[in-house]
């Protein structure tokens, strides 16, 4: 009996351990070839997020360059410059490139900009002209001269940086001047290489995958891949998509490197399946001979087997070769259950593409959508109307620095959940990140419910205040328009963000609706600046109605609820002038410098959160750098004499009279001496200044009423219209008729 057991035992056991060696290939075989589906997939979508990422980039550096060329009128008089005097030259290249260095300093992704003109060779940039002759760029400058790319950005080249005497990467974009098709000029943006590169290089595991940027040639531009693998052959791999990027002629490569696990997995796969067929018909020719020779021992042997399948093994029973089963299922079911978490990864990845691709317009959600649980909704239901809110957290510059990286992903996460926990109790939510500070949450409100904002607004306010206590961290919250169908909910997020631009002058601490900035009286940025100026004026001339004037331009920004983003441009400008008009003289002393940068007036207009907290702090600063420059005013007799000397040509610049004689007998100072300490203390001649006065008084009154040009002359201090017309060609540059005939308000 032992004697047959052995030789039953020997007879099936081989057979047995085919057996599960063929289950076990077989289901590494089904699940690495889902996973190669799966992992294809992903990186298709890598590639196209890559691409998109890199077009929208590149084209918001293109809208902002085409927005500065269009709305810069200083720019345009630098292309037209043989109608301005030799005189305006310097401030308008200063103001030309202050604008340039905006645009370097608010986009990363900028290197540099420069403008040519063509006519006598000059180049301007951020912080300096040149000649095209000396110009390190010129070759680039003659080639686009003659034939410009103004459609699409250049090939890579190497741009030569003075400033740390480097060779950087750049990708360059070409505008004729004047725009859109002039001939007087080119303007061009380079884009730094390796900024790009920097975001390419978190987008990918470069162990097991890889991005590239091929260009039209098929030379790689950019990879994700070390320097030392981008040429390995070896390391090569398999390129499964590739997504084109607009207007460069690149393309994104993406794919998985070769002499990977998962490459030479997926290559055995097949050998297993043959291995498998063939251990199979091996396995089938064994069994027919073994039940040939022993039918019934196997018979019962079978039945047996049969009978352990059923139930379960008794506790305390000593382990047997039947252990291996159990071991191949517990391997089994761990694949599954990596394979199951891997799922629902990837179901997050779906659900953030589909949520920004709904808010941007892309995309809408499908049946299939549905079906394999994308969106956020716990049911699909009829919705009444939909709308997009976006929570923007402020003081995100603290938050980093408080936090680690971990941290701050926990946290985003916690934050998130918190949020859609609070709108779940009344409406259907779903809720991603759309960039680093700011959370977009898509609502829904079911047919059933009361339609209205009151309920959303108290959601709103009970979530931030809540947030703000237990975490310390503040949201701003900006609703869009509400909308009855998915695909009409990028208008809502357009709404949305237009929302957010109006922080400073909203009306609640948490809460920004589209609605409230409705139906608001409808004004330019442009009447603010005459404003800004007469501050910045009052407070040179020690004059107390500068606290007024200030008071009434906030009332301004509140009134027609202005945008941030043009607060903060009237204020700085407004700061600017400030700081020219008494900087020269009496501001150029170690008191003033000193008072100038204690006030710190840019620093309280970029960290203030509200309009009312940006008032005060202003104000107050601008009362402590008043007190210290009227004192240093009234201390110091020279100044106060150029003071009251400027504020007289200032009240009779319309008196014919009005000469450096005049000035000398009325100051008691000679006349070389009045045009000595003039030209000193305020940086131009006394002739300059008072024709500057009499020209913008005369554009006035062309602008702004009908008299006759006689009559505009003898009230700006000229006797004849004949010497009027002379002087304000020579200044402005056209007639006084031209001039009312394009700018009077009653043509």
């Amino acid at each position: 009996m032992r004697k047959w057991y052995k030789k039953q035992l020997l007879s099936y056991f081989p057979l047995f351990l085919l057996t599960i060696s063929i289950m076990v290939l077989l289901g590494l075989f089904v699940v690495s070839d889902i996973s190669r589906k799966e992992t294809k997939k992903a990186n298709s979508i890598s590639a196209a997020y890559v691409s998109d990422t890199m077009s929208r980039s590149l084209a918001e550096v293109q809208n902002a360059l085409l927005k500065e060329l269009a709305t810069n009128d200083h720019i345009k008089e630098f292309v037209e410059h043989e109608k301005q005097k030799p005189r305006d030259e310097g401030l308008l290249l200063f103001y030309i490139s202050e604008s340039l260095n905006d645009l370097v300093l608010n986009n990363h992704l900028i290197q540099s900009i420069y403008m040519y003109r063509a006519d006598d060779g000059l180049i301007l940039k951020e912080n300096q002209k040149d000649s095209l002759d000396t110009f390190p760029d010129r070759e680039f400058v003659k080639s686009m001269w003659t034939n410009p790319q103004t459609d699409r950005w250049s090939d890579v080249r190497i741009l030569h940086d003075s400033s740390t005497a480097g060779d950087i990467p750049v990708i360059s974009l070409v505008k004729k001047l004047p725009i859109p098709f002039g001939s007087q000029g080119i303007v061009v943006i380079n884009v730094d290489l390796r900024v790009l590169q920097e975001n390419l290089d978190t987008l990918s595991d470069h162990k097991v995958t890889f991005l590239r940027v091929v260009n039209e040639q098929g030379n790689v531009v950019m990879s994700s891949e070390p320097l030392n693998d981008r040429n390995n052959e070896s390391n090569q791999g398999e390129v499964i998509s590739k997504i084109p990027i607009s207007k460069t002629g690149w393309s994104v490569h993406s794919g998985i490197k070769a002499g990977q696990l998962f490459a030479w997995v997926s290559l055995l796969s097949y050998v297993w399946v043959a291995s498998g067929i063939a251990t199979i018909a091996a396995s089938l020719g064994y069994l027919i001979y073994i039940s040939k020779r022993n039918y019934r021992p196997i018979q019962l042997m079978l039945n047996k087997l049969e009978s352990i399948q059923l139930r379960f093994l008794p506790v305390g029973r000593e382990i047997d070769d039947l252990s291996f089963i159990g071991q191949a299922m517990e391997g089994l079911i761990e694949k599954a259950q990596h394979y199951e978490q891997q799922n629902h990864t990837n179901l997050l990845i779906r659900r953030r593409q589909l949520f920004s691709e709904l808010i941007n317009g892309v995309s809408t959600i499908t049946e299939k959508d549905w079906e394999e649980g994308v969106p956020a909704f716990q049911e699909k239901v009829p919705f009444q109307e939909m709308g997009v809110i976006v929570a923007e957290m402020e003081g995100y510059d603290a938050f980093m620095k408080q936090h680690v990286p971990e941290d701050q992903t926990v946290l985003k996460l916690a934050l998130q959940n918190i949020v859609q926990q609070f709108f779940n109790a009344h409406l259907s939510v779903w809720s991603e990140w759309i960039s680093s500070n700011r959370l977009g949450i898509v609502y829904a409100e079911p047919q059933n419910s009361k339609p209205g904002t009151s309920h959303l607004v108290d959601l709103i306010e009970t979530s931030q205040q809540w947030i703000e206590e237990h975490f310390g961290i503040t949201f701003v919250y900006a609703g869009g328009t509400t909308v009855q169908d998915w695909q009409e909910l990028h208008g809502s997020y357009r709404a949305a963000l237009q929302a957010l631009g109006h922080k400073l002058t909203r009306d609640r601490k948490a809460l920004i609706m589209i609605e409230q900035l409705s139906g608001r009286p409808a004004t330019e940025t442009y009447s603010y600046w005459p404003k800004a100026a007469d501050v910045a004026k009052s407070f040179r001339l020690t004059q107390d109605g500068w606290r007024q004037q200030l008071a009434e331009l906030f009332a301004d920004f509140k009134l027609y609820v202005l945008r941030d983003e043009d607060i903060t441009m009237i204020l700085e400008t407004m700061i600017k002038l400030l700081e020219r008009e008494i900087g020269n003289g009496i501001g150029a002393s170690d008191n003033m410098r000193l008072a100038w940068e204690q006030s710190d007036l840019q620093r309280i207009v970029r960290d203030s959160a509200t309009l009312q907290e940006l008032e005060a702090r202003m104000i107050g600063s601008l009362n402590e750098l008043y007190r210290t420059y009227v004192s240093v005013c009234e201390a110091n007799s020279y100044q106060a004499v150029i003071i009251e000397m400027r504020n007289y040509i200032e009240e009779h610049f319309e008196d014919p009279d009005l000469s450096l004689k005049h000035l000398s007998d009325r100051f008691g100072i000679s006349g070389k001496n009045v045009s000595h300490m003039f030209k000193e203390a305020f940086g131009m001649k006394f002739v300059d200044f008072l024709m500057d006065l009499r020209t913008e008084k005369a554009k006035l009154l062309l602008t702004e009423t009908e008299l006759a040009q006689q009559d505009i002359a003898q009230q700006v201090g000229y006797s004849n219209s004949i010497t009027f017309g002379r002087m304000f060609k020579r200044i402005v540059g056209v007639t006084p008729g031209d001039y009312r005939k394009k700018h009077s308000l009653y043509r």
